[in-house]
């Protein structure tokens, strides 16, 4: 029984991860806030239960994982080749785009890459005749709850041991060794039919639905095998994407055949079985599975990366030659201009950086303004009393804005307009607070609305030296938006109190955006 123990519980903290972030996801609606499990219901749920006991450590969880890595890379490489050619993979995944996650990267993928490298080392052991099934079970189901493309080369590796078993292994080995892996199948099973049912649409959740085709698709389906050691390369010449894709392809073969040859079968094996469990589904069907898409298969590049050294060895110029091509940080963000870095002169924009609010795409996820760390009320209850009661409401605290350059965003509705009279008619004040920063900051706040013929107003008001404040006042007249910057520079904590009213028109619905600025 004890073999199921430690299986049991990461599935019951899986549920417990799942089961938190569907409840508060559910409870807000569609509201997204800063919180460790208020995020789309299309991941899996590992990353946010690591991260949830130390959301200030992110990072150095990012830099532990891309350190473990290359030193799961050099244990893969261990007896394999000799010293001097396990510190060179170790040196090359150290220094390789695909692997360093540690510069900034919050994914499922900072995750993914070290345990599909673990769940092959694990299984070549227990090949080799050394099993420790709790672990390979445990780290198993770890590496299917940390991103669905762990998925091809988990399944790879038991289709492989219960129909195509090899001649060199005995039936009872493997059982051994796919039992494990099945109990990480069935751990991570149920976590993933609770996404699809709440998601709804299984080609959402991963991903197929955005799937190109076509030419796009083989374009797309070359980077991302071109893309296994160095990274992003959609800018680069496509020569040189569909020789990069080559070259992995081809030391794939030669890396297996030539270890097999060397009588390391359990190592050939679990390596090409692995690889080709990802990368021939989605060669054969990729307008349906998305694993070759940019950066989906970065989760093998460790075994890629352990074939290459081994097929390449000894020569180990022509090994750093096709792994160290156009390693370039002109901004000094710690991300690679080729391999990443949509835009290596701004050092704001990177792979991971936060996503400002300012219409560029700042974490190079090909997605403009939109974040997990935004916060926005949309069923925010307002204060509705007068003007003179907005000031220190009870009840309606929103809590601290979003950090400098994120979005706060508010949705309301005025319901009644009284022309010409805030009191008589619909008024809404909410209470905020500055975020806690080092330095003063000004807040920028945007009302908009979409009825051309209604005129709302707004104020911002606090404390200033103990006494009450206005540090904005927006009473254009005619339709929106409005735009305004706070008259003073307010210290992190500060609270504030806004309203927004019906001048004259039709009730309307609105939107506030807030975001804290810097002084410049």
């Amino acid at each position: 029984m004890r073999v199921w123990l430690l299986p049991a519980a990461l599935a019951v903290a899986m549920a417990l991860a799942v089961a938190l972030r569907i409840a508060e996801f559910s409870s807000l609606g569609e509201v997204v806030l800063a919180t460790p499990f208020a995020r789309p219901l299309t991941r899996p749920p590992l990353l946010d239960l690591l991260g949830w006991p130390l959301p200030a450590a992110r990072n150095a969880i990012a830099w532990a994982s891309g350190a473990i890595t290359v030193l799961l890379t050099a244990r893969l490489l261990r007896g394999v080749v000799p010293p001097a050619g396990v510190a060179t993979g170790a040196l090359l995944a150290a220094i390789c785009p695909a692997l360093v996650l540690g510069h900034g990267f919050w994914s499922m993928r900072t995750l993914t890459i070290p345990l599909v490298a673990g769940t092959a080392v694990l299984l070549i052991d227990s090949l080799r005749g050394t099993p420790r099934p709790r672990a390979l079970a445990v780290v198993a189901a770890a590496t299917l709850l940390a991103d669905w493309t762990a998925w091809p080369p988990v399944l790879a590796w038991v289709g492989w041991l219960a129909v195509f078993r090899p001649a060199w292994l005995t039936a009872e080995q493997a059982r051994d060794a796919m039992r494990p892996l099945v109990v990480g199948v069935a751990v991570a099973l149920p976590a993933y039919a609770l996404l699809i049912a709440v998601e709804g649409d299984p080609a959402r959740l991963l991903g197929a639905s955005g799937m190109p085709t076509g030419p796009e698709a083989a374009r797309r389906l070359v980077g991302a095998l071109a893309g296994l050691w160095l990274g992003l390369v959609r800018e680069q010449p496509m020569a040189l994407r569909i020789g990069l894709a080559a070259a992995v392809v081809g030391a794939w073969a030669a890396g297996s055949r030539r270890a097999a040859g060397e009588g390391r079968q359990a190592w050939a094996s679990v390596l090409a079985v692995g690889t080709a469990g990802a990368l021939v589904p989605a060669l054969a069907l990729h307008p349906w599975i998305p694993v070759a898409a940019d950066k989906n298969l970065w989760a093998l590049t460790p075994l890629t990366l352990a074939l290459a050294v081994v097929a390449l060895w000894p020569r180990r110029a022509l090994v750093a030659a096709v792994l160290l091509v156009g390693c370039t940080d002109a901004d000094g963000d710690g991300a690679w201009a080729e391999h990443g870095d949509c835009d290596d002169e701004v050092a704001t924009t990177y792979p991971g950086a936060p996503e400002l609010w300012d219409g560029v795409d700042n974490d190079c996820d090909g997605a403009v303004d939109v974040s997990a760390d935004y916060r926005e009320w949309r069923d925010a209850e307002p204060n509705d009393s007068s003007i003179g009661g907005c000031f220190a409401p009870a009840g309606q605290d929103l809590g601290p804005l979003a950090e400098p350059g994120l979005l706060s965003r508010i949705d309301g509705r005025i319901t009644e307009v009284v022309d010409l009279s805030y009191d008589e008619g619909d008024f809404d004040c909410y209470a905020v607070r500055m975020p806690e920063t080092d330095e003063p900051r000004r807040l920028r706040i945007e009302l908009s609305w979409p009825s051309p013929d209604s005129d709302l107003d707004l104020a911002l008001w606090g404390l200033w030296e103990g006494d009450q404040r206005g540090f904005v006042q927006g009473d254009s007249p005619g339709p929106g938006p409005e735009i305004h910057i706070s008259s003073a520079s307010l210290p992190g904590g500060t609270p504030l109190w806004l309203w927004v009213g019906g001048y004259s028109g039709e009730p309307t619905d609105y939107r506030v955006d807030l975001v804290v600025a810097s002084l410049e």
